[in-house]
């Protein structure tokens, strides 16, 4: 959408993070071919890539001698991790397109109402670059750290293995004699490396500026709410306002529920595997390698859980903060109708709503404490079973 003096910076900023984010992942900047054989090998370079990239890691694996190189051993798994998390996140989003067009159309419709002049757009002009902010300062943060990381774990990886390897593998049957050795291997790898972390972290963009368009718009919907604690306007104008907010209403539950959709088994496979990556990382820190590139490793792998347990525990305190907003409102001097409308609204807000893992429970901050909980338990049972 082009820049426009009523949309706030913020949104136009949460946008460009989304976008960009979206288009690194499936190459969009490749134009689609009208040959489908040319698009599908497009969308198949990145997941081939990191494929390649675990083969070779589980090679190492298998003829690595555990337990004179345990250094190496918990750094492969830890990036044998990532791209099975790249894989999984690809995949998802790739088979997820109804529901990403969803919530781009969901996205553009709230910049589109912006540049009207009414109560609903004027309230929205102050509660979604609230939220955006939060969601924007985010997004910069985690590049930034996850950039530096980059480059920390690169460098010192290939001085770790005597500028041979950043991922600390080498390619399967290249002799190690020929005059390209190294430098294939490590611009290979370190190529590959930028593909699948900047890969995941471009999927928790996405998620993170959805939650904030939906965390901007159920602190719209509440403070569309707190207009009919006013006895006149309940009396005068409560109709128009119950017909926005079940308009409102519905249009972002049902973005949340694609949201929901998208994250019912692939929340799983992120929290298990960032599970593994906190033990694999505190054990590596803690008993083996204290280096600047482990903690950087941490700090980002911690970053990612934190990320996803809190932007759920917003989607949980908003979608409740709705039913109590409606629940305080001087409902009893709506008319008889428009009572009715209200308890059908009101019924409709009545559970919370985050990302559920396989609908079994909501990620919450409380998941967050479980995950790292466990991590240091089995870490310690890790390093007690190897020594």
């Amino acid at each position: 959408m082009e820049p426009n003096n009523n949309v706030p910076p913020e949104i136009l900023e949460s946008q460009k993070y989304f976008d960009l984010s979206f288009y690194y992942i499936f190459i969009e900047s490749l134009n689609t071919s009208k040959w489908k054989i040319l698009h599908t090998i497009k969308l198949s370079v990145y997941p081939l890539l990191v494929l390649f990239n675990g083969i070779c890691m589980v090679h190492n694996l298998i003829y690595l001698d555990i337990f004179k190189n345990q250094i190496k051993l918990f750094h492969l798994l830890v990036y044998l991790g990532t791209t099975y998390q790249f894989e999984w996140k690809y995949f998802y989003l790739l088979l997820s397109g109804r529901e990403i067009e969803n919530i781009k159309e969901f996205m553009k419709h709230l910049q589109q109402s912006l540049l009207v002049h009414n109560l609903v757009s004027n309230i929205r002009k102050q509660q979604l670059p609230i939220a955006l902010k939060f969601s924007n300062y985010f997004v910069r943060i985690f590049f930034t750290s996850t950039a530096a990381s980059g480059v920390v774990l690169i460098t010192s990886n290939i001085y770790r293995t005597n500028f041979t390897s950043p991922l600390m593998y080498t390619i399967p049957f290249m002799s190690e004699n020929v005059w390209y050795y190294r430098p294939f291997n490590v611009v290979f790898q370190t190529i590959s490396v930028t593909v699948f972390v900047f890969g995941v972290i471009g999927s928790d963009f996405i998620l993170t500026i959805t939650v904030g368009f939906l965390n901007g718009e159920l602190r719209s919907i509440i403070k569309l709410i707190s207009k009919l604690d006013s006895s006149k306007i309940a009396e005068n104008s409560s109709n128009e306002i119950l017909r926005n907010l079940y308009v409102m209403h519905v249009r972002v539950y049902s973005i949340l529920n694609n949201l929901r959709r998208i994250y019912w088994t692939l929340s799983i496979h992120i929290l298990l595997s960032n599970f593994l990556f906190i033990c694999f990382t505190l054990y590596l820190t803690r008993f083996l390698s204290f280096s600047v590139g482990t903690i950087f490793t941490l700090m980002n792998v911690l970053l990612q859980l934190i990320f996803i347990c809190y932007n759920s525990q917003i989607l949980l305190d908003k979608t409740e903060a709705v039913a109590d907003a409606l629940w305080q409102t001087s409902w009893y001097d709506l008319k008889l109708k428009d009572q009715w409308t209200f308890l059908l609204i009101l019924k409709v807000s009545q559970m919370q709503k985050g990302i559920s893992v396989c609908g079994l429970s909501n990620i919450s901050v409380n998941t967050l404490v479980q995950v790292l909980k466990s991590a240091l338990t089995y870490g310690a049972f890790l390093y007690t079973i190897i020594n």
